[in-house]
């Protein structure tokens, strides 16, 4: 599915009038006006932890787990 026709489809099948840029939102995440929240689990005893909290809401913004850091 090319962006195109995803646009479309949240335009005709969900009902939005208008629809986002998505090359405007990315230079404007590049540009640092849109910030967004990573929740960093780290370790590899963390992981069952990690994923229940994503499952259950529990984590804020993004999950990401780090099984090692070099």
């Amino acid at each position: 599915m090319t962006p195109n026709s995803q646009v479309d489809l949240i335009k005709t099948k969900f009902g939005f009038d208008e629809a986002f840029n998505y090359k405007e939102e990315l230079v404007v995440s590049q540009e640092g006006k849109i910030t967004y929240i990573e929740d960093i689990a780290e370790g590899l005893e963390s992981g069952p932890y990690a994923l229940r909290g994503l499952f259950h809401g529990k984590n804020v913004g993004k999950q990401l787990f780090v099984v090692a850091r070099e």
